[in-house]
């Protein structure tokens, strides 16, 4: 029986990527809220996080539910943990 899926490669996005201008910096690429994470299973927000980064986006915060969380990705520093009300404020 066939498989119900396919699999995605780089030529399926290669129309929709385009380089990074040489005189850009993160703020330039947007920024992601993402709130998850209870008493021990951050797990599934840093994956998302880390997601969100290899997607392209700039900032990626995370408003991390746990009462005692990480201090920091060790896999991606660059993800910028928050307490829930500091990430996803309404603007």
């Amino acid at each position: 029986m066939p498989a119900d899926g396919y699999r995605l490669d780089l030529a399926d996005f290669a129309a929709h990527l385009r380089p990074r201008r040489l005189n850009s910096h993160k703020g330039s690429y947007g920024s992601a809220g993402i709130l998850g994470g209870a008493q021990s299973m951050v797990g599934a927000a840093f994956l998302a996080g880390r997601a969100a980064l290899k997607l392209g986006a700039g900032r990626v915060y995370l408003g991390l539910l746990d009462p005692q969380p990480p201090a920091c990705d060790l896999r991606q520093p660059e993800l910028m943990l928050r307490r829930p009300a500091a990430c996803c404020r309404p603007t």
